[in-house]
């Protein structure tokens, strides 16, 4: 069970870490969601936090901020809980891809 849980752990926080809190979102929220449904614990909510704060700052830097934002804001009105998967079932994945494509212009990493 263990295994499962950072094993989902692992695939939400790659997805947030390659496509994500902007001024509309509300990061606290997303991440109690977010680790409700997932089974998470104190420390599991904090780190989701603490990743989502590190995408903001990347978005920044790389001058996305007003894309991640724009996905950020999708994710949380758009993302439930699914049979112990916290998912917007693709939803947002127009934004995911517009916010990824902004990193990779203004980046000189090949990706």
């Amino acid at each position: 069970m263990k295994t499962i849980w950072k094993t989902t752990l692992a695939t939400l926080a790659l997805g947030l870490v390659l496509t994500l809190a902007g001024a509309g979102c509300d990061i606290y929220d997303y991440c109690k969601e977010a680790t409700d449904c997932l089974g998470g614990n104190r420390r599991d909510e904090q780190a989701c936090r603490t990743t989502l704060r590190g995408n903001r700052a990347v978005a920044t830097r790389y001058g996305c901020r007003s894309e991640w934002v724009e996905y950020m804001d999708c994710l949380e009105r758009k993302s439930y809980c699914m049979g112990g998967y916290y998912t917007d079932n693709d939803l947002c994945s127009r934004l995911s891809q517009t916010y990824a494509n902004c990193v990779d212009d203004a980046s000189n990493y090949q990706l």
